[in-house]
């Protein structure tokens, strides 16, 4: 039987309302799913520790939108797992983090800040040449280069926040990453290297400090490519203040030039790296397509974590 309009209408409005019904469904499981994710494999044990944790830093950030963005599932648990599970322990941690975050505002960070740093690509998130966005180690880890050869400024403020802008940038691109573990991985390219362009000990522990203390977990794997003789200087000097979890992800590339690509094909496609660090692209760091990547990338970085009129958004 023919159906007149009004029954077409009442049956299409309620064909609409179902497959909105499903969609809603779907992303409320999806969220779910995401929520939990971090979770699988957790004992009963730790998952009453993991709700201990939050309900410990509840008061802590109940004013600030980018402090609950940040408060995740996945961060309370990678702050349990670096205090061994030891809820006293991962609560002070936190709460050290939260305060430091409220007084840094590192999600705040952009480019505007930082470009004076940005300028001879000492220090940049790893391109891929094949599809045009971030490149991925073998574990799926975005991949942050640093050239200590390529320093530029002697203003050790801005030279922080460049590091702690590129901590944020590569934790948050691991977290939307499927495949990686949700850390990230460092090349440091030691061509070149002189006490000239080495950076003060002094330096060195406070930005080791802020990595360990305030993005644990997130170091995945660190790269030393031909550190030179004048290095183990500053490598012994970083040894009492370096947790042994962080020393044992440092991995020594050295050796003779013709087995350099084969130990780094070990941890990252060598067809990524260019010619000066055993690759074979020839890609050449370009300060201006990486400020349209990262002004682009900080813009929804930004939204998500609830950030309004920074510099960035404000167009200074």
């Amino acid at each position: 039987m023919k159906r007149n309009d009004s029954e077409t209408s009442k049956a299409d409005i309620k064909s609409a309302v179902s497959r909105s019904s499903a969609r809603a469904e779907s992303v409320r499981l999806s969220r779910k799913f995401l929520a939990s994710a971090p979770l699988d494999g957790l004992s009963a044990s730790q998952l009453e520790q993991v709700e201990l944790l939050r309900k410990a830093v509840e008061a802590d950030i109940k004013d600030s939108a980018p402090l609950q963005h940040f408060v995740s599932t996945t961060c309370l648990v990678r702050y349990l797992r670096a205090r061994s599970w030891k809820i006293k322990d991962a609560t002070k941690m936190l709460q050290a983090t939260i305060e430091w975050r409220k007084q840094y505002k590192p999600e705040e960070i952009g480019w505007d800040d930082i470009k004076s740093e940005a300028a001879t690509g000492k220090q940049y998130l790893l391109p891929d040449p094949n599809n045009g966005g971030h490149a991925t180690d073998r574990a799926g880890r975005p991949v942050l280069i640093m050239r200590p050869r390529c320093e530029n400024t002697r203003d050790y403020e801005t030279q922080m926040k460049y590091v702690v802008y590129h901590l944020e940038t590569s934790s948050w691109l691991a977290d939307k990453s499927a495949t990686s573990d949700a850390r990230m991985c460092w090349i440091v390219d030691f061509v070149g290297y002189s006490y000239a362009t080495s950076p003060p000990l002094k330096q060195a522990i406070t930005f080791l400090h802020i990595m360990q203390n305030h993005y644990p977990e997130r170091l995945g794997v660190a790269i030393a490519y031909r550190a030179p003789r004048i290095f183990s200087f500053m490598w012994r000097g970083l040894q009492p203040v370096m947790d042994p979890v962080t020393r044992s992800k440092v991995v020594f590339i050295e050796g003779k030039e013709d087995t350099l690509a084969k130990q780094l094909s070990k941890l990252i496609d060598t067809a990524l790296l260019d010619t000066t660090i055993s690759g074979t692209t020839n890609y050449v760091f370009d300060v201006k397509e990486y400020e349209q990547i990262r002004r682009e990338s900080d813009a929804i970085r930004q939204r998500e974590f609830g950030v309004i009129g920074t510099a960035m958004e404000a167009g200074r």
